[in-house]
């Protein structure tokens, strides 16, 4: 069973034409809503807390403050937030995965001190994994995840590099995402 949230009314529109599309309703459902602004009963809205094994987050990663926006309105709401907020989305993964449960997350690299901010004293088992454009660049984003309630260290892991020469994908980059092998995380 999975449960996708999103916060943008067109975005939510095109994830329930695809989950009909492709004949998942049965195990996919979508709820719209704003995790920075919940009610205080989630299961008006679908969602009932400590219920998840595993949650996964993509939060914008722009800081609303620094920078240019987006023109498009759906592009900036949908890359920037407040810096603040990143601890809005731990405090709603922790909320929802069960103890023993596991959150993922994707951000930029340079968010790493702030996510692990957030994890600290809600998730151990931390396990990150840098994600490198190129062989030798640093690493741009990171997968990072851990456990709730969990107090085993930290593991940094080696890092996936995406291109090689020519941008073509490297094959392990390739075979994760254009042919639906397993991560390694």
């Amino acid at each position: 069973q999975v449960t996708l949230l999103e916060r943008e009314p067109a975005l939510t529109a095109l994830a329930r034409h695809n989950v009909a599309a492709n004949g998942f309703e049965a195990r996919i459902s979508v709820v719209e809503a704003d995790l920075t602004n919940l009610p205080r009963d989630l299961t008006a809205i679908g969602l009932e807390p400590e219920s998840f094994s595993q949650v996964l987050a993509n939060p914008p990663y722009h800081d609303t403050g620094s920078g240019t926006l987006a023109s498009d309105d759906l592009k900036a709401t949908s890359h920037a937030m407040p810096t603040d907020a990143l601890d809005d989305w731990m405090r709603f993964l922790t909320r929802m995965v069960r103890p023993g449960g596991r959150v993922v997350m994707v951000h930029k690299a340079d968010a790493l001190a702030r996510i692990l901010q957030s994890m600290n004293g809600r998730f151990g088992a931390i396990r990150i994994l840098p994600v490198y454009p190129r062989s030798g660049d640093p690493a741009h984003r990171i997968l990072i995840s851990g456990i709730k309630g969990s107090r085993a260290p930290l593991s940094m892991l080696s890092g996936l590099v995406l291109h090689g020469a020519g941008n073509a994908f490297m094959p392990e980059a390739d075979a994760i995402l254009r042919h639906g092998a397993e991560l390694q995380f």
